[in-house]
């Protein structure tokens, strides 16, 4: 049996950005995403969904 995986799509960590970066005006970056993305327990993929987490 192979072991699970969990994914989510990158942008889905800009959701509340005010919440997690209070000082953050505008939009996170990819690379602030990604690091949010990581203290995920569990989550293993991320989907990219280029080009929205890009704009």
């Amino acid at each position: 049996m192979s072991e699970l995986k969990f994914a989510t799509r990158l942008n889905s960590f800009a959701s509340g950005a005010n919440l997690y970066w209070p000082e953050l005006k505008g939009k996170p970056s990819v690379s602030q995403m990604i690091e949010r993305a990581g203290t995920v327990k569990g989550l293993t993929h991320l989907d990219l969904n280029y080009p929205q987490a890009h704009q």
